[in-house]
């Protein structure tokens, strides 16, 4: 099982349910950034999710301030 204070590698993105990336998205349970948009981008390759993903607003916070 993946928590917060693990880091999320991008074979780990692709081996975990879309149910699973964006629950851990959803629960802020990912911190790391770069982690973040790697599950986002997972997503909407899969096409799952969109519509929650938009609702999240991911990529806003993953813009360099």
């Amino acid at each position: 099982m993946i928590n917060q204070n693990e880091n999320i590698s991008s074979g780990d993105v692709r081996q975990l349910c879309s149910r699973k990336l964006f629950e851990l998205l959803r629960d802020q349970q990912v911190k790391d950034n770069e982690a973040r948009l790697a599950i986002t981008q997972e997503l909407q390759q899969r096409r799952d999710y969109l519509r929650e993903l938009a609702a999240l607003d991911i990529r806003a916070e993953n813009r360099p301030h």
